[in-house]
């Protein structure tokens, strides 16, 4: 298995099974959440706080609808070929899904768009980095 090699400063590269990726990212929601979460990568991220990367401000009423669709667009183009991260990822999913289906609380945490909020800051500096 070839290595990913992804470049965050300067021009956006992704190279992944030796073919350059950048161009394939589903437009600028699907840049910024991709840059999002390899930023936030040793942790999860709930909706919510992707909710807020997209649109800080007010989420429109499709907010819910367009986010599904920006990240299966984001796992189609980056799972085309089976890799080992899609593994990753429906373990990761069936976990969650256990968790709350055995009634386990889910840690809270303050509202991540809070002024000042983790997710605030990591949102301005994704969109910093990208020109977003």
């Amino acid at each position: 298995m070839k290595a990913t090699r992804i470049q965050l400063c300067g021009m956006l590269a992704v190279e992944s099974e030796g073919r350059r990726r950048e161009d394939e990212l589903p437009g600028r929601q699907g840049r910024l959440l991709f840059i999002y979460l390899v930023v936030n990568r040793a942790r999860p991220v709930a909706r919510r706080e992707l909710l807020d990367v997209l649109w800080p401000d007010e989420p429109p009423h499709t907010a819910e609808t367009t986010l599904t669709g920006v990240l299966s667009r984001l796992r189609h183009v980056l799972d085309e070929n089976g890799g080992a991260h899609s593994a990753r990822y429906r373990r990761a999913r069936s976990s969650a899904s256990a968790r709350r289906d055995s009634g386990s609380e889910e840690r809270r945490s303050p509202p991540p768009n809070a002024p000042g909020g983790r997710s605030s800051r990591l949102s301005r500096t994704a969109r910093a980095a990208t020109g977003f």
